[in-house]
């Protein structure tokens, strides 16, 4: 709950005063209905974008997390100190701006701390379409509007003031966003007649355009206004900037008291198992994912284990490998950063049967771990009884496969290790390895093999979106398994269902 406590004896010019320069201590002190939880913060950098002079200020903000209760007390901020006296609220349609000029409505009439506090008075007219109020305080008149995006935007004044705030409210709707036509629409509206309506500077040197949306389109108002140079943007999502592009177990939400971290990673988790990552991206994380430009799509992911899944292979009828795509020891830069922009060690295990691969376990561990790498190694051969181990043959990880053969001739445990050099880019060895397989609906993963599904689902022919190191390394695997035509069928099987196949991982002497 809002953590706010206001002592008796506290005068109300020292709240006005504090409040003027501390938008969270505002909305808390004087809207403690509306503002019930602690506010996360990143909503006092989006205070600092409403607060500051920009002019026109583009503010993307996670579904769920305020928008138009931020907007709302935003006006009623700029109403309370008198730095706006032509206000004009649009929403997606007028029906929900009508909806903020009632709440705005309510706190002059029923929040006697927020208009006493500020000599706020009811005016005429006093409708839901249409507000005057009356700063006593400031000897001001403010009136206000309510209006849809898609109604009569051109050429609003009052007593001849064009508007000096322009709040747009979560603007895009799904109808709006789904055409091109629409889209087009609304972004005319928003660059031209909204625009162009702002009073002119020299008369109000406060004037100010806001629009706070969640994403819905690469083309629709938001996005372009991100690329416009007289905008100030800004991308506010469901998990701390910290976090973010980490594996799904080590993200933090960025507001524990509205939507806790075990809340979110259940929600990416539960997007993941119904092939619809790519509407939690955009909903809670603010980023768009483009089918046109990934490399895959969604609905060629294929899942396998219990239930009615596909299912899951005995060990003994599958050829297993496994695959390190390792990372070099961190440089000094890295070091001084905390490894922050290092890359993951990932390994994987792929095993194939009658034409088809899983990916059977996935691992990954941030910076160079030498042990770490050793110790799975081992556990994965245990656990999978793995066949052949690739390793690239390059720089450091040429290293790595005499460090896993030195390691082998210590506990007398081996494993053939295969190297390979592989000259074209990562981008396109994973493309090779995956694009065919998975088009065909041969490649399965697990459904809690989170990290791997986000990889495949974001990876992006024009832009990277977080890391690709577990999807390489199943590409990879994918790649050999399918070069050196590995497939055990019946045939392959004794009367006792066991294979002809000689177990290379444990014989000794193995190269």
């Amino acid at each position: 709950m809002n953590q706010l406590v206001i002592g008796k004896d506290v005068a109300l010019s020292e709240l006005v005063s504090i409040g003027a320069v501390d938008s969270i201590f505002f909305s808390q002190c004087f809207f403690p209905k509306t503002v019930r939880l602690k506010s996360p913060a990143q909503h006092k950098r989006v205070w600092e974008l409403l607060d500051s002079t920009d002019r026109y200020v583009n503010i993307l903000l996670s579904r769920g997390w305020g928008k138009t209760s931020i907007l709302r007390i935003f006006a009623g901020k700029r109403i309370a100190y008198g730095i706006s006296r032509t206000i004009m609220i649009v929403g997606a349609s007028e029906k929900h701006s009508r909806r903020t000029l009632r709440w705005i409505r309510n706190q002059v009439e029923k929040n006697k701390l927020y208009a006493g506090s500020f000599g706020l008075q009811p005016g005429h007219p006093w409708t839901d379409e249409e507000l005057q109020i009356v700063n006593t305080a400031e000897g001001s008149i403010i009136y206000i509007v309510a209006l849809g995006i898609l109604g009569s935007v051109r050429g609003v004044n009052f007593d001849d003031y064009r508007p000096d705030l322009i709040v747009l409210d979560d603007i895009m709707n799904d109808e709006g966003a789904m055409t091109r036509e629409g889209r087009n629409k609304i972004f005319e509206l928003v660059f031209g007649a909204l625009k162009e309506s702002l009073a002119k500077q020299v008369e109000a040197p406060f004037a100010k355009l806001v629009m706070i949306n969640t994403p819905m389109d690469f083309d629709d108002v938001s996005q372009r206004a991100l690329k416009d140079r007289q905008f100030v943007s800004a991308r506010f999502g469901c998990w701390t900037p910290e976090t973010e592009d980490l594996p799904v177990e080590m993200r933090k939400s960025a507001w524990e008291e509205a939507e806790s971290t075990p809340t979110l990673r259940n929600e990416y988790r539960a997007a993941a198992e119904r092939n619809a990552l790519h509407i939690f991206v955009r909903e809670k994380e603010c980023r768009l994912v483009a089918p046109e430009n990934n490399a895959f799509r969604p609905d060629w992911i294929q899942y396998f284990g219990a239930g009615e899944l596909e299912a899951e292979p005995s060990l003994h009828e599958m050829w297993t490998i496994l695959v390190i795509d390792p990372v070099p020891p961190p440089s000094e830069a890295e070091l001084n950063k905390g490894l922050v922009d290092k890359d993951f060690e990932a390994i994987s295990v792929l095993g194939r049967r009658a034409g088809k691969i899983y990916v059977l376990e996935t691992v990954y561990n941030r910076g160079h771990d030498p042990n770490w790498t050793i110790q799975e190694f081992f556990r994965l051969v245990d656990r999978w009884r793995v066949r052949m181990a690739v390793v690239e043959s390059v720089a450091y990880q040429r290293t790595l496969a005499w460090v896993l053969r030195e390691a082998m001739k210590r506990v007398g445990r081996y494993v053939m290790i295969k190297e390979y050099v592989d000259k074209r880019k990562k981008e396109q060895r994973i493309i090779d390895g995956i694009s065919g397989i998975a088009s065909n609906k041969q490649l399965f993963f697990r459904k809690d093999q989170l990290e791997l599904i986000s990889q495949f689902v974001h990876f992006s022919l024009v832009k990277k979106l977080g890391k690709d190191d577990v999807l390489e390394s199943v590409a990879v695997g994918a790649s050999e398994l399918q070069d050196q035509g590995f497939n055990l069928t019946e045939d392959d099987m004794g009367p006792e269902g066991e294979t002809g196949i000689p177990a290379l991982e444990y014989s000794r002497g193995c190269p």
